[in-house]
């Protein structure tokens, strides 16, 4: 459950959150955590790339909304954030919006974060994806690092040959979809570090947490570290659930406030990215836990 980025220079676009709403509510299109380091963010365009056609609010600011359409059969909408810097750079992402009745959305597990050595033989294996409906395909695509030819892209394990990599290593990130026989859809994604003498940073979140509407949730990167180096850089995004704006995305600490829920109980997920000073990465998820019925 994850969006997948591209980036130029420090100008850093999150479109928000894979979310799950039901027909006729009004969602939310957050692009609050996008970062310019340098200049800020001089414009923000969002585009509907497939689903049921709706019309957004706003195409040009920071957020915007929309009803979800009333069918009779559950769908999955998919919406792009372009943001630009003020330095020129530019930066894409993407949110999920999966509108439902009552279903179960399935879930994908893209596998863990592994560590090989060049020219490896590396698989990738999303076979612990899961969904009560059953999962009709799987689509692996690479975000980032060198470019390698990945095998069997449209199966639940993909396959490609580790590249070459300097002293420093290289890092690859890679996103696993699956869809549903009902076109409901989920994300994850896997980092794969190649390595020669350097190791890889650990990334850790913290431990879940509950928590009340209204209520300041801290989320930890401090447990994250690196054996043989230092921590360059953090980037917290969230992942899954109500959009909710970050203090400070881009710190090893970061807060929220509780957004207020529908439900009795809602998850909201986030993923923190740690990178080295050899540009090598680990990811790890945390769970946060909305108990509207806790604030009665």
């Amino acid at each position: 459950m994850s969006g997948s980025a591209f980036s130029i220079g420090n100008t850093q676009a999150s479109a928000g959150p894979d979310q799950q709403v039901k027909s006729s509510a009004l969602v939310l299109l957050s692009g609050a955590n996008s970062s310019g380091v340098n200049e800020g963010i001089a414009s923000y365009q969002w585009t509907q790339v497939d689903g049921t056609s709706v019309p957004l609010s706003s195409s040009d600011t920071p957020e915007t909304n929309f009803i979800a359409p009333e069918t009779g059969s559950d769908g999955s909408l998919l919406f792009r954030l372009t943001v630009a810097g003020g330095e020129g750079a530019s930066s894409d992402d993407t949110c999920i919006v999966n509108v439902t009745r009552d279903s179960v959305l399935p879930v994908a597990q893209a596998g863990p974060n592994q560590t090989v050595i060049p020219f490896q033989i590396v698989e990738l294996d999303g076979s612990q994806s899961s969904s009560p409906e059953n999962i009709a395909s799987y689509k692996w695509k690479q975000l980032s690092g060198p470019h390698v030819a990945l095998l069997n892209r449209s199966a639940a394990q993909a396959r490609f040959v580790a590249p070459e990599a300097a002293d420093t290593g290289q890092s690859l990130v890679f996103e696993l979809t699956v869809t549903d026989k009902n076109g409901l859809r989920s994300r994850d994604t896997c980092v794969i570090n190649v390595i020669s003498n350097v190791r890889p940073p650990a990334a850790q979140a913290g431990g879940n947490q509950a928590a009340i509407p209204g209520m300041s949730v801290f989320l930890d990167g401090s447990g994250s570290t690196d054996e043989d180096g230092n921590i360059a850089s953090y980037r917290w995004r969230q992942v899954f659930g109500r959009p909710v704006t970050l203090s400070n995305p881009d710190r090893m600490q970061t807060t929220f406030v509780a957004p207020d829920i529908e439900m009795p109980l809602e998850n909201l997920i986030f993923e923190l990215t740690v990178t080295d000073e050899n540009g090598l990465k680990d990811k790890a998820k945390v769970m946060i836990t909305i108990n509207y019925g806790r604030n009665k």
